[in-house]
């Protein structure tokens, strides 16, 4: 019951329902190919990039399927702003940031700050 939480909660929650709901044709093809392939849906970076040392060091990131990776932001807010910061790795190749839609090009690591949002 996500609508009785204050307003800003509740427009966080609400734009992650809707990204689950956009999400669903992606991961209803995910899931085929897992039952195709026999790999995992959700599986750590380090299986696809195994000569790489950051797929290691960024073990709370994951792959979701083929074409998705996930960097939970899990740090709390700050104090004195209303972000959260986290430390992500793209890995090689062109990668789309789904917040900014931004295009980079892999591999780097970088520190970004979130909002409660995004």
């Amino acid at each position: 019951r996500f609508w009785h939480f204050a307003p800003v909660y509740f427009k966080a929650m609400r734009a992650a329902l809707r990204l689950r709901l956009e999400l669903l044709p992606y991961l209803y093809g995910a899931v085929r190919a897992t039952y195709d392939d026999g790999l995992s849906l959700v599986r750590p970076l380090y299986l696809e990039w195994p000569k790489l040392s950051a797929a290691f060091e960024y073990d709370k990131q994951y792959l979701l399927g083929r074409s998705l990776i996930a960097a939970p932001v899990t740090a709390p807010l700050n104090a004195d702003a209303p972000l959260a910061t986290v430390s992500y790795w793209v890995p090689p190749g062109e990668w789309v940031l789904w917040h900014s839609a931004e295009v980079v090009r892999g591999p780097v690591a970088a520190n970004q700050e979130f909002s409660l949002d995004e």
